[in-house]
């Protein structure tokens, strides 16, 4: 641990931020009774692994440290949060939306789903109630219900993507911002897993 003579070479250091981030800034840390700069400080240990740090802040601090660098570059995730980070968690949860529907889809075909798992599942409508007591005409409405939903998920992603592909025009593939999309929630709940294990402590 470094020793507390260090907090006599304080350094100022100054941060552009946009207004709306600043605003924000300002938000949280008057949720904590705490200026923003007072807030930022105390991240900066847990960052640079300075003093009062410990091995677990430091830990979680290196994964933001990589949140951030993934947010410089110039890619579909950080043209979302550009905009807003409600985009990024819509994304989120589209993409969640149609994981499970992959394995819905998968149970279905395979016959893991009994005629009333389906039935309970679906919406009811005139039609569903002419053939509710046939399984193979309600597994196949059930599969062509479900494949909509997940094509609708996959065309509200598109429009993001077509618009970003517009916008900034880069090579990164659909695969790939995908693929970094998932890879950073993984990052962002393992960062929020570390918040709520300090807090029982």
């Amino acid at each position: 641990m470094k020793k507390n003579t260090d907090l006599q070479r304080e350094k100022t250091i100054t941060l552009r931020l946009s207004e709306e981030d600043a605003r924000a800034i300002n938000e949280m840390a008057v949720q904590v009774n705490m200026t923003a700069s007072g807030l930022l400080e105390t991240f900066i240990p847990y960052l640079t692994g300075g003093l009062y740090n410990n091995d677990s802040n430091e830990f979680a601090a290196d994964r933001w440290f990589k949140l951030a660098a993934d947010l410089r570059e110039n890619s579909f995730l950080s043209y979302l949060c550009s905009y807003n980070l409600n985009e990024v968690q819509k994304v989120f949860g589209l993409l969640e939306d149609i994981e499970e529907f992959k394995e819905v889809l998968t149970d279905v075909k395979n016959d893991k789903m009994t005629l009333k798992e389906l039935l309970s599942d679906l919406i009811d409508s005139e039609e569903l109630r002419e053939i509710s007591d046939d399984y193979e005409k309600v597994k196949e409405f059930y599969i062509k219900s479900t494949l909509e939903e997940l094509n609708w998920r996959k065309e509200q992603i598109s429009f993001y993507w077509d618009d970003y592909q517009k916008e900034l025009g880069t090579d990164e593939t659909y695969e790939q911002a995908i693929k970094k999309h998932c890879e950073w929630k993984k990052r962002i709940f393992s960062i929020m897993v570390d918040r709520s294990k300090r807090r029982t402590l």
